[in-house]
């Protein structure tokens, strides 16, 4: 929903005080706010990565891209910096070792 929708659902009392602090930053951004976020994290992620290398590897993994099994990855932490110890529940970026194609994938594989 856009900026006017979401204060006319505040305004008619549809969303109430609890439930709009409760929203995530995001969903109080316009449409061109949340696509320059995205841009900006993917950009971040993009720079940390390729500064830190992927320290941990899973034989499991399949690359989507050639079918390889064996990937390098990294797992984010939420202070930003990229954690080279495994924390079950959280999505990790990894790369092939064969094509080198870098995807994210949630951990369970």
């Amino acid at each position: 929903a856009d900026c006017a929708a979401l204060r006319a659902e505040v305004a008619a009392g549809d969303i109430g005080a609890e439930e709009l602090l409760a929203m995530p930053p995001e969903r109080l951004m316009g449409p061109e706010r949340r696509a320059a976020l995205e841009a900006d994290r993917r950009e971040s992620l993009r720079a940390v990565v390729v500064g830190s290398g992927f320290g941990l590897f899973n034989e499991a993994m399949e690359c989507p891209k050639c079918g390889e099994r064996g990937a390098n990855y990294a797992v984010p932490t939420f202070t930003g910096h990229w954690s080279m110890k495994h924390e079950t529940g959280k999505a990790v970026l990894a790369q092939c070792r064969a094509c080198l194609f870098q995807w994210q994938q949630q951990e369970g594989y």
